[in-house]
């Protein structure tokens, strides 16, 4: 037999049609390690999208690739109904990922409801809404993240809404979640912007129900961890004393596995029938809460301070509406804190804030070449080095 394959997205994705059994199964085993040794490192995944039968004889196959591949290597996908009860029946579910292959849907007419980095959110009826990720089936293993994510979040005793579906729009995958008369914070703010001051004990009440959960360690990643990663990948970009200083600062943070959402801005923060729920769970993780509010510090002050039209693009409010909704949070989750101590706080998550702001100019924006860009760069490193030198520790 002849396999079609490709290497989108860095996945060896190898796709077999028809049946595969007896008087075949041995060409398929032949031809499939062939192309796992051609294309050494990569994931595999089998889609079965134009399979029509599996036998005993191929299920070896199947499963000696998993064995060999592992789990985090290997899966099974767009399988159809009648082939994934055979999955199913004897056993290799639980033994292996298996997707069924999702039904189609379209969004045409549907009301947009939130747009973020990476998918737009349209509500489909009254009780449910569907986030669809762009960037086709590259985007099939955020999907999958985001899933397991918002599982452990619910058990964890987090608010949140749990896909009950992926979904196929077009060329690109959804998740189908059940939304019940939600409305975000942010969806609110523009509604009626004197609600703020309120929206923000709401929120901070809610915000520390989430940092006061904990869980095992190794169960989900450590945001100080992939700050240092963030760090080290563009030390050129900071003087060197500076990027030494603030790479101490990271290491002297202590172990902390309590929960953070890890983008918790009002976009992410969902009102349903008068209770609090968070959305977009692929970036939960374990640390500080500094590093929750560096997240926010970014989205709702760096970004503004040199592109003033950024917080109505992304926010939907005005680029002041963004900072009196920064500092209305930070009173209401931290209190009456003595003025000195408060201003350490703010010195602390700005000094993590930018470092998260850098990181998306320089990683993320890596194929802009403006003048604008390099200029921002050159502003953040400035301010991060008048931070280094009096920032004593990021632990708040």
């Amino acid at each position: 037999m002849s396999l079609k394959y490709t290497t989108d997205g860095g996945i060896l994705r190898v796709f077999p049609e028809g049946s595969i059994q007896a008087t075949n199964s041995a060409a398929f085993d032949t031809e499939i390690k062939q192309l796992i040794a051609e294309h050494p490192g990569l994931p595999v995944c089998l889609d079965a999208d134009h399979m029509t039968y599996i036998s005993s004889s191929g299920l070896r196959v199947v499963m000696s690739l998993a064995k060999a591949l592992g789990n985090d290597a290997f899966s099974v996908q767009n399988v159809n109904a009648e082939i994934y009860d055979i999955f199913d029946i004897t056993g290799f579910t639980s033994l292996m990922k298996v997707q069924r292959k999702p039904r189609e849907l379209s969004v045409d007419g549907c009301p947009v409801i939130g747009r973020g980095a990476f998918g737009t959110v349209y509500r489909l009826n009254e009780d449910t809404v569907v986030k669809v990720y762009r960037g086709g089936d590259s985007m099939l293993p955020m999907i999958e993240n985001e899933r397991n994510r918002a599982r452990q979040a619910f058990l964890k005793g987090i608010p949140t809404a749990i896909p009950f579906d992926m979904v196929r729009v077009g060329d690109d995958y959804g998740a189908v979640f059940e939304m019940v008369n939600a409305h975000s914070l942010t969806d609110l703010v523009i509604e009626s912007p004197e609600n703020i001051p309120a929206l923000a004990v709401r929120y901070a009440e809610f915000l520390h129900g989430i940092h006061e959960l904990d869980t095992a360690p190794g169960t989900l990643p450590a945001i100080r961890d992939r700050c240092l990663g963030y760090l080290d990948s563009f030390p050129d970009a900071l003087r060197p004393e500076t990027f030494r200083r603030i790479r101490e600062l990271l290491l002297a943070v202590p172990e902390d596995l309590h929960l953070l959402h890890g983008d918790a801005h009002w976009k992410n923060i969902m009102d349903s029938n008068g209770t609090l729920m968070v959305i977009d769970m692929d970036t939960l993780c374990t640390g500080n809460p500094v590093f929750e509010f560096g997240g926010l510090f970014m989205s709702y002050i760096a970004f503004n301070e040199d592109d003033p039209d950024n917080s109505m693009q992304f926010h939907g409010f005005s680029t002041e509406t963004a900072a009196r909704i920064y500092f209305e949070i930070l009173k209401a989750y931290f209190g009456e804190t003595e003025p000195e101590r408060m201003q350490a706080i703010q010195d602390s998550i700005a000094l993590i804030g930018y470092v998260r702001f850098l990181s998306v100019l320089i990683l993320e924006m890596k194929d802009d070449t403006s003048a604008r860009k390099m200029m921002r760069i050159r502003r953040v490193a400035g301010l991060l080095d008048r931070l280094a030198q009096r920032v004593h520790t990021l632990t708040i």
